[in-house]
């Protein structure tokens, strides 16, 4: 198979788009609608199907509106992230179904926001230099420095998980959130740090990611040359891999002792 049709079909699988797209605006309108999913999916449940149909039209909209004066540098990255998370919350809770007990969080619109970037970032990545690319390229390449890295469970884990020596590459350790009934901080604890999706603190947050780029700061001059990395979504992406592989040869190793005794 040519590389083209390959790229084609991932392309499309993964963002329903394809190496001959036309108008750059629909390459961040893919970003936003995958990331939304990401975002969203079995944290938080609204009243009705239609009504967050048409919120997240309109959101979309926006969205991409804001991002593109971002692009342009027409606003500054940092007053477009609070700006857009403020106004995500403010919106969706209007039409969050209250009675499942889920709230549109600030760890759910930071989530929403910073993988519409890093999306953004693996597009243009995959895509490359080209007739159709050539509006945001370059200025995607350079934002890619400013952003803040997507904060989930994976990266979580990454972070703050209480480690053996040499058992994780790309993490280190920082205090994390408890969930309330157990207070304060601590490291990584399925049981006991409070999920992503929870955070309610945009104080949380930004403490969360002053630490972390400090740690890869750190992180960068420590590692050999073919494991290093040029952003902090590099590290993000080498970080949620290698927690990604650990649980699922986890997973895998539970199956076998479980099926094949």
């Amino acid at each position: 198979m040519r590389k083209k049709y390959a790229l084609d079909f991932l392309l499309y699988s993964y963002f329903e788009i394809t190496t001959a797209i036309e108008d750059e605006d629909e390459i961040i309108v893919a970003a936003i609608k995958r990331a939304y999913r990401d975002a969203t999916n079995r944290v938080v449940s609204f009243v009705s199907e239609m009504d967050s149909w048409k919120m997240k039209k309109n959101i979309i909209s926006i969205m991409k509106e804001e991002i593109i004066k971002v692009l342009k540098d027409e606003k500054d990255y940092g007053k477009f992230h609070k700006d857009t998370c403020t106004m995500l919350i403010n919106n969706y809770n209007d039409i969050v179904d209250i009675s499942s007990g889920t709230k549109f969080t600030y760890g759910i619109a930071q989530k929403w926001i910073n993988m519409t970037m890093k999306y953004l970032c693996v597009i243009y990545s995959i895509l490359g230099k080209q007739k159709n690319t050539e509006k945001y390229y370059k200025k995607v390449n350079k934002l890619e420095k400013k952003l803040d890295i997507p904060i989930d469970s994976y990266i979580l884990e990454s972070v703050s998980k209480v480690k053996k020596e040499n058992e994780y590459r790309y993490g280190f350790s920082i205090e994390i959130p408890n969930k309330e009934k157990y207070g304060g901080m601590g490291n990584y604890n399925e049981e006991k740090s409070l999920p992503w999706s929870k955070w309610k603190s945009s104080n949380d947050y930004s403490e969360f990611q002053n630490n972390v780029k400090e740690k890869i700061n750190e992180l960068k001059n420590k590692l050999e040359d073919k494991n290093k990395f040029d952003s902090n979504i590099e590290w993000e992406n080498l970080a949620w891999i290698e927690v990604a592989r650990k649980r699922k040869k986890k997973e895998e190793t539970a199956k076998n002792n479980k099926y094949c005794k």
